[in-house]
């Protein structure tokens, strides 16, 4: 086998993430062949392989009205209650109250235009967070929960971590699916903003210390 053997690249040049961006692709009229076109007209030299992936999904967060897409030009009784402001990016301006995230917006990509084809708040959550539209036949897993599994252990803090608790959908999601209860998402119980908080489950039993132990 060669030194420079790469298990994720097939013998043609092509990399598994390539073929997930040839769906998009084609939606615009352009194939597999004109990617490798561009790319070889454009000198582009391969892409970095990601080592490692943080999603943060805020359920029930903030509204883009109030973050990325201000809509400043809508009427009042649409648009967020407070002010856009000039960013990184000339001609791209997002919520007041971050300024540290418009300073390093030349590192962000901002996505206006996703939607979902469900028309309910939950259902759309349960297609994000899975890959698929929900079906009362099977509860698919979440992206957290089959990287978990993917990976198996791959250290102390769990992989898949929910703050404070699992919610997504409304509730009527378990995050793990199909796959083991060992790679549902870890709630850690409790508003960490508080002075009392604590992580459920990391104490010791009741009437147990540390020389015990």
């Amino acid at each position: 086998m060669s030194a420079n053997f790469d298990p994720h690249r097939r013998c043609d040049g092509v990399t598994r993430r390539d073929f997930v961006r040839i769906g998009g692709l084609t939606a615009m009229g352009l194939g597999l062949s004109d990617l490798c076109v561009a790319r070889r007209a454009a000198g582009a030299a391969s892409p970095a392989n990601a080592k490692h992936c943080i999603l943060l999904w805020l359920d029930g967060g903030p509204s883009h009205l109030e973050t990325f897409d201000m809509k400043p030009a809508a009427p009042a009784e649409v648009r967020g209650p407070f002010q856009p402001a000039a960013t990184a990016i000339p001609g791209v301006a997002i919520c007041e109250l971050l300024p540290e995230t418009a300073r390093r917006m030349q590192q962000i990509a901002i996505i206006r235009s996703m939607t979902s084809p469900l028309g309910e708040h939950n259902f759309g959550a349960h297609y994000l967070l899975t890959g698929y539209k929900p079906t009362p036949a099977v509860e698919y897993p979440t992206f957290g929960a089959v990287v978990a599994e993917v990976r198996g252990d791959a250290g102390v803090l769990p992989q898949n971590i929910a703050v404070p608790e699992f919610r997504v959908g409304g509730g009527r999601l378990s995050g793990n699916g199909y796959l083991s209860a060992a790679t549902r998402p870890f709630s850690v119980g409790g508003d960490p903003a508080k002075a009392d908080f604590r992580v459920r489950h990391l104490d010791f039993y009741p009437g147990v210390d540390g020389e015990r132990v």
